[in-house]
């Protein structure tokens, strides 16, 4: 009787981690945030493939996870810079 909650349970870790990542991302507003969403996204698509036996295009999503991170954090660092204020001349 306990068979379908055992094979949901892959299902379940994944949509958590896909769940957190999301909201992680959207309510960011720091680079220490967009960098865990990202990773989040990363690890739920990671653990899908897993599950669904593609191992190898698990690997490739982490590579592809670590770019997006990479891309993220300089997009959060050019953020950071446009919103400083701007001084003006004396």
């Amino acid at each position: 009787m306990s068979t379908p909650l055992l094979a949901a349970e892959p299902i379940v870790g994944v949509a958590v981690l896909l769940g957190a990542g999301l909201v992680t991302l959207l309510a960011s507003r720091h680079r220490l945030s967009l960098l865990i969403g990202t990773q989040l996204l990363t690890l739920g698509a990671v653990r899908a493939l897993a599950a669904a036996g593609q191992g190898d295009l698990g690997v490739l999503a982490l590579v592809f996870g670590l770019l997006i991170s990479l891309v993220a954090l300089r997009l959060a660092q050019d953020v950071t810079s446009a919103e400083q204020p701007v001084e003006p001349p004396p």
